[in-house]
């Protein structure tokens, strides 16, 4: 009988690349959809390209036996168009979602229109210590973290720097029917959040930076959201925003955001009142055991 690595030697596995301006476009425009703060597009994409590809990044299905003829560039992937395959298939409900330059060296799995399809995206933030504390305590807004100041620097690696690693967007695309079985050997028996995680966690490893990282935090804005970190060991850490519809201007609903810090009645008055929440995130953290 072969084993299940032997059977699965020609499966797909998760390659991971830069994230193509369409994709974060797409995660700009869901994220601002469901999270109406004020972030400029400006700010994330500053993000990203301050933690591209360590911390940041796409993934997707790579043939393991592509030749090296087969090679793709980051240029070449740009080229050819990454797609999110939920615009080609149904969505799928159980699908995790929070609030450059690295070589691809072999050929992704393609999707049925040609195009490269892209499995699901992380963008986590580096944070130095305390402007890690200020944001799991709500004093720093996550709108309003600053790649330029509050990012460890390089030069600042001779020396160990503590940070805390902030989850700013993690989301696994839908999959269509016929690369299930692919997902699932790609994934190595792991939730999609918990994989991209630990390849996050491995590569700051790999590359021996100068880090004491104290912990994880993500800001949770839906139900998919809290379970899949709730699952990870993350627990609330008593921050939460409530957005109030408070009507509209110019056709465009405005929201007002209601922050709390600690367990209150505050969701229970609002919804006794003639105010509209429309939306509750919390701050969520799990810290490291060293």
């Amino acid at each position: 009988m072969q084993s299940d690595s032997q059977l699965c030697q020609s499966c797909p596995i998760l390659a991971t690349v830069p994230i193509s301006d369409a994709i974060l476009q797409e995660v700009y425009s869901s994220d601002q959809a469901m999270y109406p703060v004020n972030l400029p597009y400006s700010r994330l994409h500053s993000w990203v390209a301050a933690t591209t590809p360590s911390l940041s990044m796409s993934f997707v299905f790579q043939d393991p036996h592509a030749s090296s003829a087969s090679a793709m560039s980051c240029s070449d992937l740009a080229e050819s168009g990454c797609t999110n395959p939920s615009t080609d298939s149904n969505p799928d409900p159980s699908s995790e979602l929070t609030g450059s330059s690295a070589s691809f060296t072999s050929a992704a799995v393609q999707s049925s229109d040609g195009k490269i399809a892209v499995a699901g995206v992380i963008i986590v933030l580096p944070l130095l210590k305390h402007h890690w504390l200020d944001l799991l305590q709500g004093k720093l807004k996550e709108s309003e973290i600053d790649p330029v100041t509050m990012f460890p620097k390089e030069q600042e690696r001779a020396e160990q720097v503590e940070v805390g690693l902030h989850v700013y967007h993690i989301e696994r695309f839908a999959v269509p029917r016929r690369e299930k079985q692919d997902w699932k050997s790609a994934l190595k028996g792991k939730k999609f959040a918990e994989f991209a995680l630990d390849e996050v966690m491995g590569r700051v490893e790999r590359e021996k930076r100068r880090w004491r990282v104290l912990g994880q935090s993500a800001l949770t804005a839906t139900q998919n959201g809290q379970r899949a970190f709730r699952r990870l060991g993350f627990v609330p850490t008593g921050y939460r925003e409530f957005f109030v519809e408070k009507g509209s201007e110019n056709g465009k609903k405005m929201f007002d955001m209601i922050c709390t810090y600690v367990e209150d009645d505050m969701f229970e008055d609002l919804k006794g009142s003639d105010k509209s929440v429309v939306l509750r995130s919390e701050m969520t953290v799990k810290y490291s055991a060293n």
